[in-house]
């Protein structure tokens, strides 16, 4: 019987690295804008047309198409 050892591949993210916003296409804005609003907390921060960015009061953490 042989042994086998798993390789682990160590990385590491840059400390300034910042978490950017999450892009969506859905089938309904409107729905996911209450979803996200109603179910989640998040506050709608803009919207133009056909698009919407949501999150918690500082950069957008979703936008949604």
């Amino acid at each position: 019987m042989s042994t086998q050892t798993a390789n682990k591949t160590e990385f590491s993210i840059h400390p300034a690295a910042l978490m950017g916003h999450v892009s969506l296409t859905v089938a309904s804005l409107e729905n996911q804008i209450v979803f996200y609003q109603q179910v989640l907390g998040f506050q709608l921060h803009w919207r133009e047309g056909n698009k919407a960015g949501l999150g918690a009061g500082g950069a957008d953490l979703v936008r949604l198409t």
